[in-house]
């Protein structure tokens, strides 16, 4: 077991479950972290894209924060413990249709959403992903600040491709002829 507390913000927990299944609107994009490590808690953030925001010129869909969990460990019955007050507090989230979570790749927080919100999809979050290919990069000896902008404005184009399909099918072509030599290099560093 976990020492935590929780802090669910109300009003906009309530904002959040207003745009539950709205067909007028985009997928609402949930987002959760362990953001700080203050030495003896944790605080894990959850947060979504406010979707009725989208024509906003500067920012569209600012990002919400609704609830967090301030904890001792990093276990996967701490995060359970706050998905489940989450489900308890909205209970149409669990069968909402316009709803992705985003997470790191955190193997606690992954497996607590997914047994808590089985149907809900589930992404990886884009910051992690970079953070984790620089880190490749760095290893294989490509460090230099122009090299990796080409590579991250890369990954992005790949993240925006309009479906599935093309998201295939331009991975395939920044592997074979962009990625070529990095790719050869990982797949080297493995062995």
């Amino acid at each position: 077991m976990c020492n935590s507390h929780l802090v669910l913000f109300v009003e906009m927990a309530h904002e959040f479950e207003l745009l539950l299944d709205r067909n007028d609107l985009p997928a609402i994009i949930m987002e959760y972290d362990t953001t700080f490590d203050t030495g003896n808690f944790y605080v894990s953030w959850l947060s979504f894209r406010h979707t009725e925001f989208i024509y906003l010129p500067d920012n569209p869909m600012p990002t919400m924060g609704w609830a967090c969990l301030i904890h001792t460990k990093k276990i996967q019955s701490c995060h359970e413990y706050f998905f489940n007050v989450i489900k308890e507090e909205i209970p149409t989230l669990q069968d909402a249709k316009n709803v992705l979570m985003c997470t790191g790749e955190e193997t606690a927080i992954v497996n607590a959403f997914k047994k808590v919100f089985p149907d809900i999809p589930h992404a990886r979050c884009h910051i992690h992903a970079w953070r984790d290919i620089k880190k490749k990069l760095k290893s294989i000896g490509i460090t230099a600040k122009p090299d990796t902008a080409k590579y991250r404005e890369q990954f992005y184009e790949l993240l925006h491709q309009e479906n599935y399909e093309q998201y295939c099918a331009s991975l395939e072509i920044l592997q074979r002829h962009v990625w070529k030599k990095v790719c050869r290099q990982l797949r080297q560093n493995e062995i």
